[in-house]
């Protein structure tokens, strides 16, 4: 949990010893970006927990939320910054969405992934999305809160039928159960069950849809060559412009009247001289040729030319990789590592990782 230390709480006078406790204590950047600090003893309770408890922060301290806020932003601790490093409590009922926000604080506090660390935050976004926010949601339509759903077997296996085609809500609401009811009904005040039915249920649902999905055939090798040789033929051929267009897009970002319209001019309040036709802009530098091949006619469409270019080289990088897509994304400026060997030079690509465990680590892809 944390280091021990003296602390007076407030059952009488005396000292009793606590433990000190900071959500996202393994994932935060630095210092500045904790959580208030949370002191954990035999009596604490989630009850206990201040609306303006500091519940995350970016990297300069400032705070992103509080516990009282609707949105939760948890977007400092994640690999790369997406919609799903934000909890929405906004989304549900009021009341639901005070228990929502004590039983994402349990998983806060208590919840633990692969050995021992603290769940990640594509795991508590899965935990609000894929089993409190559903369950909610078919509470709502019931008529039953849910603080009332958690502890009803009846409603749950309800619940867990219309779902039942649904592995990913199916495993998680179970999970959600199982821990609650193994470890914090009491201490935090919020009942639920996890009965025989219920195990049984999620275990039956998860093996029928495993055996009526249908496989994936083998794509042929011969798909994912053809795939990079036509990949390399878009790289290579946009590599002869590498320097025009990086000169290009430097004017394209710094003027927006570079390669634009009139009436673009005047949208934006732009004054004439900023004005350059696209036909002037594109061969200023010589780039008439490349861009009628990928049909670049416009400031819109070379946005888009971009985009292609930037997709092409990403699947190349997951292909000689074997990175995938948040691993690739979490790659920064000068991550190419050369290693000298007896067997000649090795290229590494230096990134971060989540598969062995929720908390970042960084590792290293060989590729070529």
């Amino acid at each position: 949990m944390g280091t021990q230390i003296q602390k007076i709480i407030r059952y009488g006078n005396s000292k009793v010893t606590v433990q000190t406790y900071y959500i996202f204590d393994e994932l935060a950047p630095n210092e500045k970006a904790k959580s208030d600090v949370l002191y954990i003893d035999e009596n604490f309770k989630i009850e206990e927990i201040q609306n303006t408890f500091v519940i995350s922060r970016d990297n300069r301290g400032n705070t992103l939320s509080r516990f009282q806020d609707d949105i939760w932003d948890f977007s400092a601790y994640s690999v790369i910054s997406t919609y799903q490093d934000k909890i929405n409590f906004g989304t549900l009922r009021l009341d639901d969405s005070k228990i929502a926000k004590k039983i994402m604080l349990i998983l806060l506090i208590m919840g633990r992934g692969n050995k021992s660390s603290q769940l990640s935050v594509l795991t508590l976004y899965n935990y609000f999305y894929s089993a409190i926010r559903p369950l909610s949601q078919f509470s709502e339509q019931n008529n039953i809160s849910l603080m009332k759903s958690l502890f009803s077997e009846k409603f749950i296996l309800k619940y867990l039928y219309v779902n039942r085609k649904d592995t990913t809500k199916l495993r998680f609401l179970a999970r959600l159960l199982k821990y609650l009811c193994e470890s914090y009904n009491i201490i935090h005040n919020i009942q639920s069950v996890f009965t025989n039915e219920i195990k049984q249920f999620v275990e039956y649902s998860r093996k029928k849809n495993e055996e009526n999905s249908e496989q994936t055939l083998l794509i042929p090798s011969r798909i994912y060559l053809y795939g990079i040789k036509k990949r390399w033929e878009h790289i290579d051929n946009i590599n002869q412009y590498i320097n025009s267009l990086s000169d290009f897009f430097e004017q394209f970002l710094s003027n927006r009247g570079f390669g634009s319209t009139m009436a673009m001019i005047t949208k934006y309040n732009l004054i004439p001289s900023q004005y350059v036709k696209w036909t002037d802009a594109v061969s200023q530098f010589q780039l008439s040729k490349l861009f009628s091949i990928y049909e670049v006619k416009n400031r819109r469409s070379f946005a888009k030319f971009l985009n292609l270019i930037y997709s092409t080289c990403f699947h190349q990088l997951l292909t000689y990789s074997g990175m995938r897509r948040n691993e690739a994304l979490s790659l920064n400026n000068n991550c190419l590592i050369t290693t000298l060997t007896e067997s000649g030079t090795v290229l590494k690509l230096l990134g971060k990782t989540t598969k062995l465990t929720p908390s970042f680590e960084e590792t290293a892809w060989i590729t070529s």
